[in-house]
């Protein structure tokens, strides 16, 4: 059973063409439910519509009306999310948003009290309510410098009341490594099936991806932020502290966008200050279709706030891939898991998030737990409180589903979905809050008895919360299979709460739960990962057929990478022994024709730095991977569990080459097979750039391949080097040009001259004439030695003359003094 998939990346047009695609899809692929119509999506013939998101392993299609991982490009029978990026590995068919509450029952209007909601996403595909903001342009993309140059004001990182963002990424355009924004709302009257009028809700919605560090290039992090936008610009109710000031006022004028459309539509007269919208539901939606969409489950594992989806058989559809980078052990090769996890929940008051709330599946069908049809059942549903005309849960007291965080629990294959709400929470007119998700992809952990067949048929049974594995004492029915092939190792109640927590959970590196972990402190971190270093001072100094550039340290050298403080914490997973501080490595400098054209025509690494290796990241021969068990040829015994204080330090040159997790695997002979690997500086994921030789920075390089009257842009850019479980081994400052034009000498020209002295701490020149005594009985010094001669060490300064612009102070201080000689002096 072969899904025909369509997925396409649009691009920008000057103008209007008419376009007709026809895709051939199997019978299987298309899932309508029996007399009920399939929503077919409008090709968007400008990209702003529609982006596919790849910045890292997974796929993912973005449409700006909230739907997120669909085939935005009009495909009826398409999916939307693919993983490994570059395989047919089909995960999700479409996902996003639903949203249900009340319109405050003191509104003061004619809507007062009414049930009202959004389908952002809707399985059943013929009551969507999102579009596009009007006036918002779509999606923008920071990996399109077109959009980069076009960046919105809304779009740039800001941190609210809520404090999602370190402070050291704040004011960013962009913060990971291929961030994308859309504005999107369900305030369009023209939409309103299934509901009897908008809510009034504006969602800003931020994408982000990185390919580091260790089990985050299979993580998509998703931003929304809700808007109650029913009062007018007017009212003042949009100064406050949920809303940023530098986007009040263009939020604001949504009020007035979304009032006069629906008071047109309604004929009626809303309040100029709005209403509040309370008890809220927000949940999130999958169609996940993972391989054989048949042959679905649905779970959630509720200690760790993630709901996901499988295939009961663990089998392919035709033509899956499993690198065995990524499947190999403790993985096998089977169809494997996605996965969405609340990082964080709409708040119940100030600081205080409700968390996951219900998680439940839905099926594409008649009985069973169907989708929600209208508003009214889609509330019903997300809180827990059902009607006499809803099917069961699979608790027959809602009071006990509610309680277990739990509804409708599928125990057969199908064309399953699966919601997962928060609530109940209040927005006031004028108010935002925020919700962050983090999708997550992952392969099946290996456990005993398990295997890919079209007999196997691993039920999710019934999840656990937290405190329920106390139930009874010594019960281990509670530890699902599905959680062990998730990555679910052991747990102990560490806090003594009579409560399993996420982080008191031990995980499988790269697995579902521990993946989850990663996302978790990336967030809690405020969404700080590695930094290149800052990008240094420079000065270009014009000559006859040449240019001198001259250079200061980088800043990064005294601070360090800030992401140290996070690496080095043996308690969470980003923990990275590896990592370096102070890890600034050496200097390139740049010269090209124009600032967009530049190639490198310089490289200085510094001598005498080394890196210390505590997790055999780098390569000890054929028998050494302690991961796997494999330590004959390993330099030093590794510690096996943090803190992690044995390491072996080696010199930073030549070919450093280090080893990512799951980079290797245990052959049959009990040697290890090195499936993926970087070399620091000129492997793939660097750049390619020349090796290490231990050069030494001078600070100043003299061009001479330069031509008289040409005008030449420069740049002098800062390298590091550092622990490919982080992120890339090499990261560069940016690139800020300079422009100079070399010229040939003029009759009036004034060469700089350079004067040198050797002062003292009180700044008094010493004098380096006196003869150093020695007491020719003893052998003993008695006195103090002699300074060293200036002219020494003029050389230091040498690449500056004759030309110096600006006019500079210079320094050169002498440190780390020894003896030339290993035998120690008395006296």
């Amino acid at each position: 059973m072969m899904r025909s998939v369509f997925s396409s990346a649009l691009v920008r047009a000057a103008a209007a063409v008419m376009l007709t695609i026809g895709v051939m899809a199997p019978e299987s692929a298309a899932k309508p439910l029996p007399g009920r119509p399939i929503r077919r999506g409008q090709l968007n013939l400008f990209a702003s519509n529609g982006l596919l998101f790849e910045v890292n392993r997974q796929q993912c299609g973005l449409q700006a009306d909230g739907q997120t991982c669909v085939a935005f490009a009009g495909s009826p029978v398409g999916g939307g999310g693919f993983w490994p990026k570059g395989t047919p590995d089909q995960y999700i068919f479409n996902s996003g948003l639903q949203i249900a509450g009340h319109v405050s029952r003191t509104a003061g209007f004619a809507w007062a009290g009414d049930t009202v909601g959004a389908f952002f996403m809707d399985a059943r595909g013929d009551q969507f309510s999102g579009s596009p903001a009007p006036g918002t342009g779509g999606w923008y993309n920071s990996l399109n410098p077109a959009d980069i140059a076009a960046w919105p004001n809304g779009a740039v990182v800001r941190n609210a009341r809520d404090s999602i963002y370190s402070t050291l990424v704040e004011g960013a355009q962009t913060i990971s490594q291929g961030d994308a924004w859309a504005r999107y709302w369900e305030g369009d009257p023209a939409f309103s099936t299934g509901r009897p009028h908008p809510s009034g809700l504006l969602v800003d919605q931020r994408a982000l991806a990185w390919n580091f560090p260790s089990g985050n290039e299979d993580i998509i992090y998703f931003v929304f932020t809700f808007y109650n936008i029913t009062a007018r610009s007017t009212s003042g109710l949009y100064n406050n502290p949920t809303i940023p000031g530098p986007v009040q006022a263009e939020i604001a004028s949504f009020g007035d966008q979304f009032q006069d459309l629906n008071e047109n539509k309604f004929k009626l007269d809303v309040p100029d200050g709005g209403y509040a919208l309370d008890s809220i539901y927000a949940a999130f939606t999958m169609d996940a279709d993972v391989a054989v969409f048949s042959q679905n489950y649905t779970t959630a594992w509720l200690p760790f706030n993630i709901g996901g989806e499988y295939t009961g058989t663990f089998l392919p559809e035709v033509g899956w891939t499993f690198p065995p980078s990524v499947f190999g052990a403790p993985f096998f090769a089977g169809a494997g898991f996605i996965g969405v996890k609340y990082l964080k929940s709409p708040e119940s008051s100030p600081g205080v998030q409700v968390g996951l709330t219900m998680f439940s599946q839905t099926l594409n069908s008649a009985t069973g737990f169907p989708d929600p049809v209208g508003v009214n059942q889609l509330l019903r549903y997300l809180s827990g409180f059902h009607g006499p005309t809803d099917l069961p849960c699979s608790f027959s007291d809602l009071a006990v589903a509610r309680l277990r965080r739990l509804c409708f629990l599928g125990q057969g294959q199908g064309d399953a979905r699966f919601f997962e709400a928060s609530g109940p929470f209040n927005l006031a007119p004028g108010q935002a809050t925020s919700i962050v998700v983090a999708y997550i992809n992952a392969a099946p952990v290996a456990v005993s008895g398990t295997t890919p067949g079209p007999t196997t048929d691993v039920k999710p049974m019934t999840p656990f919360t937290g405190d329920s594995i106390f139930a009874n004492p010594g019960d281990t029915i509670h530890v699902r299979r599905i959680d062990r092939m998730a990555g679910w190792v052991s747990a102990t109640d560490i806090n003594g709460n009579s409560s399993i927590d996420q982080d008191e959970v031990t995980t499988v590196p790269r697995s579902l739960l521990n993946k989850g972990l990663v996302a978790q402190d990336v967030f809690d971190h405020g969404f700080l990962l590695p930094n290149s270093p800052k990008a240094p001072e420079f000065y270009l100094v014009p000559g006859d057929g040449q240019v001198t550039v001259v250079w200061q340290k980088s800043s990064s050298e005294a601070t360090g990478d800030p992401y140290f403080a996070v690496a080095s914490d043996p308690t969470i997973q980003l923990y990275d022994p590896n990592f370096r501080q102070f890890d600034v490595e050496g200097y390139r400098v740049y010269r090209g024709r124009t600032s967009s054209d530049l190639s490198l025509v310089a490289q200085f690494d510094y001598a005498g730095t080394s890196f210390i290796d505590y997790t055999a990241a780098l390569p000890y021969g054929d028998f050494c991977a302690p991961e796997l068990g494999v330590t004959t040829s390993c330099p030093v015994l590794f510690d096996s569990v943090p803190p992690k204080v044995t390491g072996n330090e080696v010199d930073i040159a030549g070919d450093l080459i280090q080893i990512p997790p799951g980079g290797r695997v245990k052959l049959a002979n009990g040697s290890v097979l090195v499936l993926a690997a970087d070399t620091a500086v000129t492997g793939a994921a660097s750049g390619a750039f020349p090796v290490l030789e231990n050069t030494g920075v001078p600070f100043a390089f003299v061009d001479r391949s330069v031509r008289n009257s040409f005008s030449y842009f420069y740049t002098v850019t800062a390298f590091d080097v550092n622990s490919f479980k982080s992120g890339p081994t090499s990261l560069e400052s940016p690139r800020i040009t300079k422009r100079v034009t070399p010229r040939g000498s003029v009759p009036n020209l004034t060469t700089a001259e350079l004067s040198f002295g050797v002062f003292g701490d009180d700044n008094v020149e010493l004098d380096p004439s006196p003869a150093y005594p020695i007491d020719a009985a003893t052998g003993r010094v008695t006195g103090p030695p002699p300074p060293s001669g200036a002219g020494a060490l003029a050389a230091a300064f040498a690449p500056l003359v004759p030309q110096l612009l600006p006019a500079l102070n210079l320094t050169f201080q002498v440190d780390s003094v020894k003896p030339n000689s290993d035998v120690a002096c008395d006296g």
